[in-house]
């Protein structure tokens, strides 16, 4: 358990929240539930906490601006807009180099342009990665790597189990 206080100059607590993570994949619904409890205890209404918070996708960096560069560059990608998804996602991978979901999401939009030898380096990278990510972060991605090598057979495994975790 994490407790989070906002303490005025003279030393004194002016509010505080506090969360709970079991797992590291939690951190960033986590962090965001910890903001807006904070934004609110300071007077934000929830209509303008719901209007200025984005949420962020559950995935595992090390950084919070490089999952907020993900999160972005995905909703870019589901709007349609792959090459606008690879400016934000590249940018992910350049605040966190070892961000598995953000390189394969970089194979993804890469391959929506038809760049298939980009999309391969990044599903490789990915998947060099998997290992230290939760394990539907790393079905995903060692699936699509599966995919892009036409490997159905390998794939469908990986595809089976994350339906398993994650109905």
């Amino acid at each position: 358990m994490e407790a989070i206080h906002l303490v005025l100059p003279d030393g004194r607590v002016m509010t505080s929240t506090r969360q709970t993570l079991t797992d590291v994949s939690e951190l960033p619904s986590r962090m965001d539930a910890a903001g807006q409890a904070l934004r609110k205890a300071l007077g934000e209404s929830s209509a303008e906490l719901s209007r200025a918070s984005l949420p962020l996708q559950e995935v595992t960096s090390r950084s919070l601006d490089a999952v907020r560069s993900y999160s972005q560059g995905r909703d870019r990608q589901y709007a349609g807009d792959a090459r606008g998804a690879i400016v934000l996602l590249t940018r992910a991978v350049e605040i966190d180099s070892e961000f598995a979901m953000a390189h394969a999401a970089l194979g993804s939009a890469y391959t929506n342009i038809q760049d298939m030898a980009a999309a391969a380096e990044h599903l490789r990278i990915a998947a060099r990665f998997a290992a230290r990510v939760p394990a539907a972060e790393r079905e995903k991605i060692l699936g699509n790597f599966a995919m892009a090598r036409r490997d159905f057979v390998a794939a469908c495994p990986h595809f089976e189990v994350l339906a398993a975790e994650r109905p």
